[in-house]
C-alpha cells in the first residue's frame, strides 16, 4: 500500500513538473525555426469555382500541411483586398487546427514547431497590411491557435514520455 501511495506521489511530481515546463515554453516561440517559411503554396483560393474540390481532397491530407496550405490562401486573399475570402480560408484553417489541437501525435513534435513557426513569421509579414481591427480578426486568433496547438504537442509527449516510465516500472500493472 505505502509502495502505491509513494508511487503515486511520484507520478503527480512528474506531472505538475512537465506541465509547468511545457506552459513556460510556450511563452516564446521556438528559436530553432525562426526562418521557417510556409511549405505549401495556396494552390486554389476560396474565391475560385474549384475551391470545393479543393476543399474536399484537403481532408485526405496531412493536417500539419493543410493549415500551412489554408494560411497560404487566406494570406493570397488578403493580399488581393478580398477579405470575404480570406474569412473562408480562416475558417477552414480552424477546422484543421481544432482536429489537430485534439489529436496531435507526439511523434510529429518538431514538425508542429516548424509548421507554427512558418505560420507565425507568413502572419508577420502580412501585419503591416491590415488595420488593427483585421489584425485582431486574422493574426491574433491564429497566434493564439498555434500556440494552443504547441502545448497540445508538448503535454502528449509528456504523457507519452510518463506512460513509457510507467511501462517500465511494472510492464503488466501500467500496460
Amino acid at each position: 500500500m505505502l509502495k502505491r501511495g509513494i508511487l503515486t506521489l511520484f507520478i503527480f511530481v512528474l506531472l505538475i513538473i512537465g506541465f509547468s515546463n511545457v506552459i513556460f515554453a510556450q511563452e516564446d516561440s521556438p528559436e530553432e525555426f525562426s526562418d521557417a517559411q510556409l511549405e505549401t503554396s495556396a494552390g486554389t483560393t476560396p474565391d475560385s469555382f474549384f475551391y470545393f474540390l479543393d476543399d474536399f481532397f484537403d481532408r485526405f491530407g496531412d493536417e500539419l500541411k493543410v493549415r500551412e496550405e489554408k494560411i497560404a490562401e487566406l494570406r493570397e486573399m488578403i493580399q488581393s483586398g478580398n477579405l470575404d475570402a480570406a474569412r473562408i480560408a480562416l475558417e477552414r484553417y480552424y477546422q484543421y487546427a481544432d482536429s489537430l489541437e485534439r489529436e496531435i501525435d507526439p511523434e510529429k513534435a518538431e514538425e508542429a514547431r516548424r509548421s507554427a513557426s512558418a505560420i507565425r513569421n507568413a502572419l508577420a509579414e502580412l501585419e503591416e497590411q491590415l488595420s488593427e481591427q483585421e489584425r485582431e480578426e486574422f493574426v491574433n486568433p491564429i497566434n493564439d491557435k498555434e500556440d494552443a496547438i504547441l502545448t497540445s504537442v508538448e503535454i502528449a509527449g509528456k504523457i507519452k514520455e510518463l506512460c513509457e516510465t510507467l511501462s517500465e516500472i511494472d510492464p503488466l500493472e501500467y500496460s
